[in-house]
């Protein structure tokens, strides 16, 4: 399903795709030494799944450490993203020389996002856009554009370096392409530092998830 997200110049890993016995590198074992259980599974699942994408890029050997905002740290010349809900877990990667950035994110489909929540993830024109939905699924859409903004955010922090929230990215969508556009609109940042069509975004959805994904082009 997320390979439908991303073209081919892009690696995707999926958990089922991966050996489970394999091991975290040492180096990346302090960041979950203390973690409950179900947390060190998906952080050990995540990094293997990154791995792999890494090997198929040429790149045998790198811990994927954290960085000050719990980004994952990927090599130079690098850039990927994890993602991971109950049931699912994919990393995926590509070579910076085609891509400034990538975002995956996947959430589960249910329950849909409560009306408290949309409030605090949704600006004025995405409201609008919802509340032209049917009511029964507003809560399922305003989860997607949470999806999207979330893809979105990991996909412009290696330009960006700081930390956006939910209504400083604004989500456009279109259904029947199943594309999505994204447009910052923080004051965080005071000058452009890429062209509006550099930035794309893909959506897929699934019996139990929501697929998402944005890249940033060169």
């Amino acid at each position: 399903m997320i390979h439908q997200l991303f073209n081919q110049h892009v690696i995707v890993v999926e958990a089922s795709q991966i050996s489970l016995h394999d091991e975290l590198y040492p180096e990346e074992r302090p960041y979950i030494r203390k973690a409950v259980a179900k947390r060190q599974l998906e952080y050990t699942t995540g990094r293997l799944c990154a791995r792999q994408a890494l090997k198929q890029l040429g790149i045998k050997r790198h811990p994927i450490l954290v960085g000050s905002c719990r980004e994952p740290l990927w090599p130079d010349g690098v850039t990927g993203s994890i993602s991971h809900c109950d049931g699912y877990c994919g990393a995926v990667a590509a070579r910076q020389d085609r891509f400034l950035g990538i975002g995956f994110d996947v959430e589960p489909a249910e329950p849909p996002l409560q009306p408290d929540i949309i409030d605090l993830v949704c600006r004025e024109p995405e409201k609008r856009w919802l509340n032209n939905q049917p009511v029964s699924t507003i809560g399922f859409w305003a989860k997607l554009l949470f999806s999207a903004k979330e893809s979105t955010y990991k996909c412009l922090f290696p330009s960006l370096q700081l930390e956006l929230d939910f209504l400083d990215i604004e989500i456009s969508i279109d259904m029947e392409s199943e594309r999505f556009q994204c447009q910052l609109v923080s004051d965080k940042v005071t000058q452009p530092l890429f062209r509006p069509d550099q930035l794309s975004g893909r959506f897929r959805i699934s019996q139990n998830f929501i697929f998402t994904g944005a890249t940033l082009s060169r």
